[in-house]
C-alpha cells in the first residue's frame, strides 16, 4: 500500500515543483526521507521485538544499509543544489563522499544478503539441486 502512495507523491512533486535542469531539490529528498523513515522504523521495531542477537539477522543489515543509502540521498540533493553555483570544488568532494557512503551502504546490504536465514543451518555447496541428484 505504501509503494503506490509514494509513487503518486513522487510523480506529483516532479511534475508540479521540480526543476528538471539541476539537482532534485524536493522530490528526491522527500522520497528519500519517507524511505529513510520506513528503514529506521523497521530497524527500531524489529530490534525491540528480537529475542536473539540482531546483528545475526539479515533484516538488521539490510535496514542499516538502507538507512545509510537513503540518509545520503536526503542530505546530498539539497547540498548539491546549494554548492553548484557557490562552491563547485566542494561539490566534487561531496560527490566523492557520497560515492564512498554508497559503496559502504552496498556492503551493508550485501552483508545482509549473506546473513543466515532463520531455521537454516550451515549451507554447503553440495545441495541436491547443484549436482543434479534430484
Amino acid at each position: 500500500m505504501l509503494i503506490p502512495i509514494l509513487a503518486v507523491l513522487w510523480i506529483g512533486m516532479v511534475a508540479l515543483v521540480e526543476e528538471m535542469q539541476t539537482f532534485s531539490v524536493v522530490a528526491q529528498p522527500v522520497l528519500g526521507l519517507a524511505l529513510l523513515g520506513v528503514a529506521i522504523s523497521t530497524m527500531i521495531i524489529r530490534t525491540i521485538r528480537e529475542l536473539g542477537r540482531v546483528r545475526d539477522q539479515a533484516w538488521w543489515w539490510v535496514s542499516l544499509g538502507l538507512i545509510v543509502s537513503f540518509g545520503t540521498t536526503v542530505a546530498f540533493a539539497p547540498a548539491a543544489y546549494l554548492l553548484l553555483e557557490t562552491a563547485p570544488q566542494l561539490l566534487i568532494r561531496a560527490y566523492e563522499v557520497r560515492a564512498a557512503l554508497t559503496v559502504f551502504a552496498f556492503l551493508l546490504l550485501t552483508r545482509g544478503m549473506f546473513a543466515r536465514m532463520p531455521g537454516r543451518r550451515g549451507h554447503s555447496g553440495s545441495s541436491h539441486g547443484l549436482h543434479g541428484n534430484d
